[in-house]
């Protein structure tokens, strides 16, 4: 895999009773989003509510270097 500059993202949190919603914008664009090894889908994903607590969170896209984060 080519190296190439690591994906910008924005991840936003707004905390609701018990969930919590997230937005993903990676810069390039279209960027496989994988949240505790369920894709949920490619970016931008904008309000979608996963429950409240810790996460493993992926992002990747051929030709970047992938991104983990423990939410």
């Amino acid at each position: 895999m080519k190296y190439v500059n690591i994906l910008i993202i924005s991840i936003f949190f707004d905390i609701l009773i018990g969930q919590v919603k997230i937005s993903v914008n990676t810069i390039p664009g279209k960027a496989r989003v994988v949240l505790d090894g369920a894709v949920m889908g490619f970016s931008p994903i904008t309000n979608e509510r996963v429950s409240s607590g810790e996460h493993k969170f992926e992002i990747a896209k051929e030709g970047y270097a992938p991104l983990t984060y423990e939410l």
